[in-house]
């Protein structure tokens, strides 16, 4: 029998916080504030890309600007500052052998690869950039959205042999309306999708997405061990 196969967004669902801040900005004195800004002129001068596109840019450019080389080197560092939500690491050494366990974020993949939960994943999907011959990124390479995580399901799927895409050992857990049309591909292929938030949340997310049965299960964000998210993924990779 094939392992369960989970997939998970990062921000606000492994992660405290759904908007990333990354440490090295800060360590540039670029506040949140200061990088909205920086996007919103680059949208204007560039007004047929979308958001997605203009925070990777910014990110380049905002290196650029401080004399930082755009090597992996400088983007190993440019982890988000966030906290892990409860119970994270249990979690996954309880369950890092039963379960094949998958990231797909529309972060940079580098960074990702570089936190401390990194080597529970098999694959590790996310933007990654353009290099020059010697190793210096001059632009994106491939820029993660909503709809391009239905992409990276799809070669889940394909490489576990699950035919016609079927998705009925597969579980999808994310945080808000960028994981629509993933929760809604695998909700209609014969997966399961599972919204989580943060405690003091509301769950006007959840509700939007329900009404359009998009996902019917809801779970705060607590990976403790006997949480009921803890309980319900334990349930779902046991089989019962």
């Amino acid at each position: 029998m094939n392992k369960p196969i989970l997939i998970y967004d990062y921000d606000g669902t492994l992660t405290t916080n759904s908007v990333p801040r990354v440490n090295l900005m800060d360590e540039l004195g670029c506040t949140p504030e200061h990088y909205q800004q920086k996007m919103k002129e680059w949208i204007h001068e560039n007004p047929k890309s979308d958001v997605f596109d203009a925070y990777y840019i910014t990110f380049l450019n905002v290196l650029k600007e401080k004399g930082y080389p755009l090597t992996d080197e400088t983007f190993a560092k440019a982890t988000n500052i966030s906290d892990y939500n409860p119970g994270i690491f249990d979690y996954f050494e309880d369950f890092k052998d039963s379960a094949d366990h998958y990231l797909v974020s529309s972060g940079f993949k580098i960074p990702l690869m570089h936190t401390p939960i990194a080597k529970y994943f098999k694959e590790i999907y996310g933007t990654t950039f353009a290099y020059d011959k010697d190793g210096n990124a001059y632009g994106i390479d491939y820029a993660m959205n909503d709809r391009k995580k239905v992409d990276k399901i799809k070669e889940i799927c394909q490489a576990h042999g699950n035919l016609d895409y079927d998705c009925t050992n597969m579980v999808y857990l994310g945080d808000g309306l960028t994981d629509v049309y993933a929760m809604e591909f695998m909700k209609t292929h014969g997966g399961t999708a599972v919204f989580v938030h943060q405690p003091h949340e509301t769950l006007d997310n959840f509700n939007k997405l329900h009404e359009q049965g998009v996902v019917d299960i809801v779970r705060v964000a607590d990976y403790s061990r006997n949480s009921e998210l803890y309980n319900l993924l334990k349930g779902i990779i046991d089989g019962k």
